[in-house]
C-alpha cells in the first residue's frame, strides 16, 4: 500500500497533464474563438501574447457570461477575447506534483490549469479530470496489488 502511494505523491503534473493545448490570441474575435473551441474540442483555453506567454484564460462561462452581457447592449460590435477573457490566471509549473495542481484547483475554485514553463508559455492543461482518472488507476492498483497478496 505504501508503494502505491509513494508513486501517487511522486507523480507530476507532466505525468497526467494534455499537452496538445488549443490557443487563443487576445486579437481574436470570439466567433474564431467559439471556431478553435469546437475544433479542439476544448471548453477553455489559454490566451496567449506574441511571445506565446499566458496572459488569461478564455472558457465557456466567459462565453456564456459575454452573452448575457450582449441581451442589456444595443448592436452588436465583433467583441474579441482580450474584451471577454479572464486576465486572472491560475496555473502551475511543469515541474509541480499531482498534488500541488489539485490544491490550487481546489483553493481557486477551477475545474483546469495551464501548466506553465520557464517562460511562462503554456504547454499542457490539467483537469480535475486528470487528476480523478490518476486517482481511478492508483485506487484500481492497489486494490489488485492487495488481492493478490
Amino acid at each position: 500500500m505504501e508503494a502505491a502511494t509513494d508513486r501517487l505523491l511522486a507523480l507530476r503534473v507532466s505525468d497526467v497533464m494534455t499537452q496538445d493545448v488549443a490557443r487563443v490570441f487576445p486579437s481574436h474575435t470570439m466567433a474564431q474563438a467559439a471556431e478553435i473551441f469546437t475544433r479542439h474540442k476544448v471548453s477553455s483555453a489559454p490566451v496567449v501574447d506574441e511571445s506565446g506567454t499566458c496572459i488569461g484564460i478564455l472558457s465557456a462561462t466567459d462565453f456564456l457570461s459575454r452573452d448575457q452581457e450582449a441581451r442589456g447592449r444595443e448592436g452588436n460590435r465583433a467583441e474579441t477575447v482580450l474584451d471577454c477573457m479572464t486576465p486572472t490566471v491560475f496555473s502551475v509549473a511543469l515541474g509541480s506534483s499531482l498534488l500541488t495542481a489539485a490544491r490550487v484547483m481546489d483553493d481557486k475554485h477551477v475545474h483546469r490549469l495551464p501548466v506553465i514553463d520557464e517562460s511562462g508559455c503554456p504547454v499542457g492543461i490539467v483537469s480535475t479530470m486528470d487528476i480523478v482518472a490518476t486517482m481511478i488507476n492508483a485506487i484500481d492498483e492497489l486494490k489488485s496489488s492487495l488481492s493478490n497478496s
